[in-house]
């Protein structure tokens, strides 16, 4: 005979367990969670057993008993311990924790344990264990790893300026410029650049803290030292952002004043005549420069064929071809050929062009070593030697002209009866 108080009974603990379950597939929804049709049965099935096992429930189970059970659970203990940690947290933390919104989160799952889970900026914590307490204890220090890993993360991303700039000089800098270039670039960098930005994190720097470095330069008035120190920080912080190192150039907001170039002067004939007399260990250095328009880099290539100096074109850029120019031997170079031992050329050419700078500037204090060049292109000029000629002996890029980029291709007899009109001698010592 059916005992309808066990069926009863038996009907009671189903509906407390399909209510549970219930409850457990609303947060699945509340946090998004998805689970295929198979896994839910499954569920549904397990949570069925037990009521199958047990035809017994001391009483009835409805929602408001479900809720003051899950809020007898939460131990004053558990939640003492939550206060506790919670002043070690941001106050991002601090403001949304409370007795309440544990009480919302605390769940029992199937297994038999507590379980305490949210997501916060997208970013998922939760805590399980066998008694409210540990639950609430494994949820905090879960917090706590999932912070202290993010803040591990965020330093050994925290790159320096100075690194990344010493690495993009030598990776990105030097294989495309020659070494002369680079070695002054990086003298720059090195006295101007780097112990000014020491220790500061390449995303950290602003145009406000760059702007004093250029002032400073600025009052200092040496402008070919500003523009090369600004264009090396446009391009490393340009370099850094393609890297995704920083989400803009804060050069973007530097300010200077613009500073017209001082333009260069030729010597006068009298200035001319004092460098060729007075007594110099480099005389025969500034005699090529001079007589020939070389820029002072190229001296060092410079050799002598037949009736002309030969010299490597001083502005090809590396990875590019190197080329050469043909120099005819002027009236006015001549005589200092004459007899000249390969000893003295050899010396000639080999003074590193900062001693020829620092040496010019003695002599000649109100023009800089690459008015020589200018000086040899206006005496060249002035002697009637016509402008495209000129031209390819300093080695100018030509004009855009069809006529000077494809059909100007001279000979060289006539380079050297052009070169003959280059003779002043009468005018520079007859004075």
């Amino acid at each position: 005979m059916i005992n309808l108080k066990q069926v009863n009974e038996f009907l009671c603990r189903i509906v407390a367990e399909i209510f549970t379950f219930q409850r457990q597939l609303a947060e699945e929804i509340e946090y998004k969670e998805t689970r295929n049709h198979e896994l839910i049965a499954g569920l549904i099935f397990n949570l069925l057993e037990p009521a199958k096992q047990q035809a017994f429930l001391p009483k009835e189970v409805d929602d408001r008993e479900l809720t003051k059970r899950t809020k007898e659970n939460l131990s004053k203990t558990a939640f003492e311990k939550i206060k506790k940690e919670l002043k070690r947290m941001p106050q991002k933390f601090r403001d949304i924790f409370n007795r309440e919104w544990f009480e919302k989160h605390l769940r029992r799952k199937t297994n038999g344990l507590y379980e305490i889970r949210c997501t916060i900026n997208y970013v998922p914590y939760s805590g399980a264990g066998k008694t409210v307490d540990k639950a609430a204890e494994n949820f905090i220090n879960n917090i706590a790893s999932t912070r202290n890993a993010k803040a591990k993360t965020t330093v050994a991303k925290r790159i320096l300026f100075n690194d990344f700039a010493e690495k993009w000089f030598k990776l990105i800098k030097k294989p495309v410029i020659k070494p002369n270039t680079y070695k002054n670039y990086l003298n720059n960098y090195t006295v101007h650049i780097q112990p000014y930005f020491k220790n500061k994190s390449i995303d950290s720097i602003t145009a406000m803290q760059i702007q004093p470095l250029l002032l400073k330069l600025e009052r200092q008035k040496i402008y070919n030292v500003l523009r090369n120190v600004k264009l090396l920080l446009t391009q490393i912080f340009q370099s850094a952002l393609g890297e995704r190192l920083i989400k803009y150039n804060p050069m973007d907001g530097v300010h200077t004043l613009k500073h017209e170039p001082k333009k260069s002067v030729a010597l006068s004939v009298v200035e001319e005549s004092k460098l060729l007399v007075i007594d110099n260990p480099y005389k025969l250095s500034y005699v090529f420069l001079l007589f020939a328009g070389m820029r002072r880099g190229e001296l060092c290539s410079a050799r002598i064929e037949e009736d002309f100096i030969i010299v490597d074109d001083g502005k090809i850029k590396a990875g590019r071809n190197q080329t050469t120019r043909k120099i005819p031997i002027t009236p006015m170079l001549a005589p200092y050929l004459a007899g000249i031992t390969k000893k003295e050329f050899k010396a000639a050419i080999s003074v590193t062009p900062d001693v020829l700078t620092k040496n010019f500037k003695k002599i000649c204090p109100n023009h800089h070593l690459h008015e020589l060049r200018h000086t040899f292109i206006t005496r060249c000029q002035e002697c009637g030697v016509p402008r495209e000629v000129v031209s390819v002996w300093a080695g100018h890029a030509a004009d855009k002209t069809m006529t000077s980029t494809v059909y100007t291709h001279f000979t060289d007899e006539f380079m050297l009866k052009e070169a003959k009109k280059v003779d002043y001698l009468s005018r520079l010592y007859n004075r």
